[in-house]
């Protein structure tokens, strides 16, 4: 009974030896011929891993300039060491261009080796696209802060914009709008602006010598200064917007609004229109009777501009009687937004000055 059961244990044990030596058998089947399938791939496709962790590491590195091929390099040895067979990848400090022309290379790791930069390139790409993306989008912020800023002193800029547009507004010896008033205007507000700040006047320093040193010599954005930089641009942006608003509010005129020069910019604009040539404004001081000067047909006239509201008596008329002979025009002209007295018509009409009043204007002006 004994020996039976010894028998029995002894029947169960071999058995159980037979069924794991067949299962391992099975599994090192398994496994050689999952090797053998592995051989048959791509290298990039047996590793997916250590590509995919080499890409996950990989960061922006401005500072050498061929990261990216030392990466491939670097990825290229790990694979090749991997696989026994060292040599075949780019040894450390060999070039990867070097490389590539080297008789022992394989073609099997040369194809890898594309395969690896054109992949780490893209990867690359997409770090500095969204690195630049999340700088934009810090900029935009920081906008919109110095927007929030700018509406504290937003008298500053409405006083800036009636200043700058005055200026411009004032036509040349040629009849052109003085565009390059407008940078002075803006360096002016800028630093009336940098006045504002709470720090004993060091932005208002800084601010003044980025003017002097221009865009060329100085860096506003790097110097602390981005905030006013933006602001530059700003004032530009919103000034010409201004200005052209402005002008297309003189197309139809409403003179009770205009000032003295927004009244000669819109005559100005009006004789071009009709075929004048060489308009151009005299000086603020000392106009000898005329503001405008213009010629058609070969025949200049001198003009009086009076933005009125009532009407004109004989002294604009006398004015320019005396402008025409000081400037050798050839006829005077007096142009109100109002009316005229009976009095001034009379002698304008001894004296051949021609006279438009507001009805004229808004009803069809004829050159």
């Amino acid at each position: 009974m004994q020996d039976d059961k010894w028998s029995h244990k002894v029947l169960a044990f071999s058995k159980g030896m037979v069924s794991r030596y067949r299962k391992s058998r099975e599994l090192k089947r398994l496994l050689s011929e999952q090797l053998r399938e592995r051989r048959s791939l791509p290298l990039q496709q047996r590793y997916q891993g250590v590509i995919e962790r080499t890409e996950l590491g990989m960061f922006l590195n401005e500072s050498r300039r061929h990261y990216v091929d030392d990466l491939t390099a670097q990825c290229l040895r790990e694979i090749a060491t991997q696989e026994g067979c060292g040599l075949s990848a780019p040894q450390a400090g060999e070039w990867l261009s070097k490389w590539r022309t080297r008789a022992s290379s394989r073609p099997e790791y040369l194809e890898l080796g594309d395969y690896l930069k054109d992949r780490f390139q893209i990867h690359y790409a997409k770090l500095k696209q969204r690195k630049e993306e999340a700088e934009l989008q810090a900029k935009e912020r920081r906008c919109e802060q110095y927007k929030e800023w700018l509406l504290q002193h937003r008298t500053v800029v409405d006083r800036f914009l009636e200043i700058a547009d005055r200026k411009v507004s004032q036509l040349d010896d040629y009849g052109d709008e003085r565009w390059d008033a407008l940078p002075k205007e803006i360096q002016t507000c800028l630093l009336k602006l940098a006045k504002t700040e709470n720090d004993d006047g060091a932005t208002e320093e800084n601010v003044r010598d980025a003017i002097k040193e221009g865009d060329d010599g100085f860096s506003w954005e790097y110097s602390g200064l981005e905030k006013y930089q933006w602001l530059r641009a700003y004032l530009e942006t919103e000034f010409r917007a201004f200005h052209q608003q402005r002008s297309l509010n003189a197309a139809k005129p409403d003179f009770e609004e205009m000032r003295g020069v927004e009244f000669e910019t819109f005559l100005a604009s009006l004789l071009k229109q009709h075929g004048f040539e060489n308009i151009r404004g005299t000086p603020a001081t000392g106009d000898q009777g005329a503001d405008l000067l213009a010629t058609k047909a070969n025949r200049t006239i001198a003009m009086q501009a009076k933005r009125y509201r009532g009407a004109v008596g004989n002294k604009a008329v006398q004015e320019v009687v005396a402008a025409v002979r000081f400037y050798g025009a050839d006829e005077g002209w007096v142009i109100t937004s109002g009316t005229f007295t009976s009095s001034a018509k009379a002698l304008a009409q001894a004296n051949g000055v021609r006279l438009i009043d507001g009805y004229d204007l808004r009803s069809g002006f004829r050159g």
